[in-house]
């Protein structure tokens, strides 16, 4: 999904399905007591945009042998500046339906793990929520705006599931608050480190606030848990609980669990941290001693460390100030890489050609955002930045002062105690 995608799997595929769905009979020539309500729940998937899985809802009528399910998660690349609009977070989805059993085949083609839970729904209520489907997917009413955490495939359907309750989902879903939108997302993400560390870095301080269950439920795992969890009083005053029965479809084959919460990367960044700032004061102290080599591999290494870090900080810096990517606005991870971080780019490559202007104005460069990334640590302390950046710090911060001109004044104290004792010991 993008920008993490919860509800994209097989997404174009799925698009297709839609414009079938007109085909499909009207649920208006269907009694409430043949219908069935089935709210499905589909597992992690390979590919990026599964990580999150999906959610969906199938609509039955037993006594005339149809079926729908319903999507939230389509979208589509033929869609007017479709690609512009992904660049300014305005993203288009939108609502389909087609064969149950086709939709099921396919995830399950693709070793995807299928949950179904029927939804124990008075009739009358089952015929009002498959109307308002029917109605949903009309191309005048299909599309709607996209946003990770607060509006998508699972998010939908979890409001109209509380809709059809009388609220009491929401209700009963309210509170405590538990983990952050950040941590639930670490827990699809950390097994995979570099992507985890680049989407920690773009998102800002706005999902660092404990959420609720009922938030949580950005998550098809956590609406599937909410579900269950939760008795309603129907409108006949009976007390029920709202899943009548659970059925595993399909398990998928070695696929690993999500966890409940999310391990800590961070130690490990400091490590990487630590190896690249230690790189880059062996590179210095090699440039140091004037060798033609030693100033060519330093040069090219701050070209390299301004290319890896410049490129998601720039991004970052446009998206933050100049898109609706509202999850990535008020982020410290600014003061750690911006668009000045690429300047080490040309400065790199100018310096390691044996220029001494561009030496100067690289250390100049590196003292600035060295100054910057200690703003950043020092802000993380303070009480009233909420932002979690350890990760980010832990990797960019090391560096960033060991390419400063302070590590490069020690470097040179040090080696010339080195020679110093060196000389003193041959006389």
């Amino acid at each position: 999904m993008r920008r993490p995608g919860v509800c994209l799997g097989l997404a174009a595929l799925l698009w297709l399905s839609a414009a079938a769905s007109q085909a499909l009979p009207s649920w208006s020539e269907s009694r409430g007591e043949d219908l069935r309500i089935r709210l499905v729940t589909i597992g992690t998937g390979g590919p990026l945009y599964t990580w999150w899985g999906h959610t969906g809802l199938i609509v039955e009528d037993l006594s005339r042998g149809l079926g729908r399910f319903y999507n939230y998660g389509l979208f589509s690349f033929a869609e007017d500046n479709f690609f512009l609009n992904f660049a300014r977070g305005r993203l288009i989805f939108a609502v389909g339906a087609s064969s149950p059993a086709r939709e099921l085949a396919l995830y399950r083609g693709f070793n995807r793990s299928i949950r179904i839970q029927t939804l124990n729904l008075v009739p009358e209520k089952r015929r009002e929520l498959a109307l308002y489907l029917e109605w949903n997917v009309r191309p005048e009413n299909r599309d709607y705006l996209y946003d990770h955490y607060r509006d998508n495939c699972a998010t939908r359907v979890r409001d109209l599931i509380d809709e059809t309750i009388d609220g009491q989902l929401s209700a009963q879903s309210a509170s405590p608050p538990g983990q952050s939108f950040r941590e639930h997302t670490r827990r699809h993400t950390f097994r995979h480190p570099l992507m985890d560390w680049l989407l920690m870095f773009l998102m800002g301080s706005s999902i660092d606030q404990p959420v609720s269950p009922w938030e949580a439920m950005f998550l098809p795992a956590e609406l599937e848990r909410g579900v269950d969890l939760v008795t309603y009083t129907d409108p006949r005053g009976v007390l029920r609980p709202l899943v009548s029965e659970r059925q595993v479809y399909y398990q998928a084959r070695e696929r690993k669990e999500v966890p409940a919460e999310p391990p800590l990367l961070w130690p490990g960044g400091l490590l990487v941290g630590l190896a690249a700032g230690a790189a880059a004061l062996v590179l210095r102290l090699l440039a140091a001693g004037g060798k033609p080599a030693g100033v060519r591999l330093f040069g090219l290494y701050q070209s390299f460390v301004g290319l890896i870090l410049g490129i998601p900080g720039t991004a970052l810096f446009v998206m933050s100030l100049f898109t609706d990517h509202t999850v990535t606005y008020n982020n410290l991870n600014l003061l750690l890489a911006n668009p000045l971080t690429l300047l080490a780019l040309p400065l790199g490559i100018w310096a390691a050609a044996g220029s001494r202007r561009a030496r100067v104005w690289s250390d100049r460069l590196w003292n600035l955002l060295a100054c910057l990334g200690l703003a950043a640590l020092l802000a993380a302390l303070l009480p009233f930045f909420s932002q979690d950046n350890r990760f980010a710090l832990a990797v960019i911060l090391p560096l960033l002062v060991a390419l400063s001109s302070p590590a490069r004044d020690t470097i040179r104290r040090l080696s010339g105690a080195v020679g110093s004792r060196g000389r003193g010991g041959t006389r």
